[in-house]
């Protein structure tokens, strides 16, 4: 995924990317506000409807318009594409990277604010989730090694594809663990997670109990068809090896929207009515 040496200064943005940064940062921080910080991360008193919250909307505005250009850029200058706009430690890069901080920020806020009013069980599946999405936003960077400029330890420079300091390019003697886990047993994870899941919840009442008890957080049929055409699009439009950093920053902007407006909205909310499990909104 990425180089390892001789790219020590490349996590540094340019002023131009810097000043992007600051400007997402504020713009997130105003769409939301005070109480919109609030309301997402445990939704209050009043039960969502089919409109997307403004939050979604911009946060899937944003992806949509960086996605776009990036398949238009794809196709018109494949070069310039890999080399400037998906480039290692650039721009899109560091936008994953938010995403994803973004996503674990609000998990670990809403298993903070719930931790008097949820089950030991719920709190933890919470806080599970939370770890998660911050161990992908440090993977992304190499936890920061290229950031302290330090080399990567020698096992795992002798076992690390680009002799990094992550776990997703490991080669354990035949074995890669990112085609591995990062692959195949994602993959399959995803599949139950956006289609078998959100199905069964919506047709067994004991099934969405028990989900809601564990506090996950299903995507609605919007999320999972945005799922299935990003995926679809970026592997058919984007015609270099670099389309899965650009196919990453847009599943991690979708991602950060759904976590904001699951199909089980509930579980956040004070009560937990997983009797309107059947009738819940589908689409959007």
């Amino acid at each position: 995924m990425r180089q390892g040496k001789g790219s020590e200064n490349r996590f540094l943005l340019t002023p131009v990317e810097n000043e992007v940064v600051l400007l997402m940062t504020l713009a997130l921080v105003g769409i939301l506000g005070p109480s919109g910080i609030e309301t997402v991360g445990v939704a209050q008193k009043n039960d969502r409807t089919s409109i997307m919250s403004k939050s979604e909307i911009s946060i899937l505005s944003l992806a949509g318009i960086v996605g776009f250009i990036g398949m238009v850029v794809s196709i018109v200058n494949p070069d310039f594409f890999t080399a400037s706009y998906v480039p290692e430690d650039g721009l899109v890069e560091w936008m994953t990277v938010f995403a994803l901080l973004f996503s674990s920020g609000l998990m670990a806020w809403r298993a903070w604010t719930l931790r008097a009013r949820r089950s030991v069980v719920f709190i933890a599946v919470t806080c599970f989730a939370a770890f998660v999405l911050f161990f992908g936003a440090g993977e992304e960077i190499s936890w920061g090694q290229r950031i302290l400029g330090v080399e990567a330890p020698e096992w795992l420079e002798e076992n690390n594809r680009q002799k990094e300091t992550n776990l997703h390019n490991l080669v354990i003697g035949d074995v890669n663990l990112n085609k591995l886990i990062f692959s195949k047993i994602l993959g399959v994870g995803l599949l139950f997670y956006l289609l078998i899941f959100p199905i069964t919840y919506r047709l067994k009442p004991k099934f969405a109990r028990w989900v809601d008890s564990m506090g996950v957080p299903l995507p609605r049929g919007l999320y999972v068809t945005l799922w299935i055409v990003t995926i679809i699009i970026t592997e058919i439009v984007v015609g270099t090896g670099k389309r899965g950093e650009l196919r990453e920053f847009c599943l991690t902007f979708i991602l950060a929207a759904q976590l904001i407006g699951p199909l089980n909205h509930w579980i956040y909310q004070g009560k937990t009515p997983t009797a309107l499990a059947g009738t819940a909104k589908w689409w959007p």
